[in-house]
């Protein structure tokens, strides 16, 4: 992990977690039904939040006409380094 990423006490549940230099995710936090989270460089989020998405791969018909769907949460800080990302996999989707 790059110096000062950092993760609390939270359940974080998605299939890709990439996380910059200095990104945060604070504790009692939920992240849910997401396929990929990105935080960027200096990003954080803080502290009691609750992120959903809506899940892919499912047999429901909200979102069954697109195909090429994704389920992720981007932030992007304007000043990191592409050269310091790290990529997680997570086995959450199968």
């Amino acid at each position: 992990m790059d110096s000062g990423v950092s993760i609390g006490l939270s359940y974080v549940f998605s299939g890709f977690l990439i996380m910059n230099v200095d990104a945060r995710i604070g504790h009692l936090n939920v992240a849910i039904h997401l396929n990929r989270m990105f935080l960027g460089g200096y990003s954080s989020i803080g502290r009691s939040n609750w992120i959903t998405g809506f899940p892919t791969k499912t047999n429901s018909k909200h979102f069954a006409h697109d195909r090429e769907r994704v389920s992720e949460l981007i932030i992007r800080i304007s000043y990191y380094k592409e050269s310091s990302l790290r990529l997680y996999k997570c086995n959450t989707y199968g």
